[in-house]
Order: structure tokens, then C-alpha cells, then sequence
């Protein structure tokens, strides 16, 4: 599950991941985002990146060898242009 729009993108790879997971998003511009993780019930689970990040693509990696095996939303708030990015992370 990919989130891509004209203004940005947010995927991750592997995609059902074990032990780890890359993200990648990009921004259109200069932005003030939060990059968070919840499970299904919608219960914060962690932060992952908050504060001023410049245009372009930017990389991580989440590693979640201590979670429980489950499916997880990750959400890209791009605070400066009011847009919102979901993708589904599955945990084996």
C-alpha cells in the first residue's frame, strides 16, 4: 500500500517485513511533518521523525524486532500544506 500524490510520496519496503522496514517519503517543499506509527486499534505505537525537513526524498529505517507480529498504519503529517499520507505495514 503506497501513498503517492502530486505533492509527495510515502512507501515501504519489504513489504511484509520480519525484523525491519524501510520508509521512504518525499516532500514537494520544505515542510513541518510527523512521521508516526499506530496499530489497528489506533493506539499510538511510536514516533518515528517530527520537525523541519527539506524538499526531496528522505529515507529510514524502522526496526521493530520487538513488536508483536500485526499490521500497522505509519502516517506522514505534512503540517505545512494540510496533507496526510497513511500506508499499511505488515509485521510477520
Amino acid at each position: 500500500d503506497n501513498s503517492i500524490t502530486e505533492n509527495g510520496f510515502l512507501y515501504n519496503y519489504p513489504h511484509p517485513g520480519r525484523n525491519y522496514t524501510n520508509i521512504r517519503y518525499s516532500l514537494a517543499e520544505p515542510s513541518l511533518i510527523s512521521l508516526k506509527v499506530y496499530n489497528l486499534m489506533g493506539e499510538y505505537i511510536t514516533s518515528l521523525e517530527h520537525g523541519n525537513r527539506q524538499q526531496g526524498e528522505h529515507e529510514l529505517i524502522w526496526n521493530f524486532e520487538n513488536m508483536p507480529s500485526g499490521i500497522y498504519y505509519c502516517i506522514l503529517e505534512d503540517y505545512s500544506h494540510a496533507i496526510s499520507y497513511r500506508i499499511k505495514i505488515i509485521i510477520e
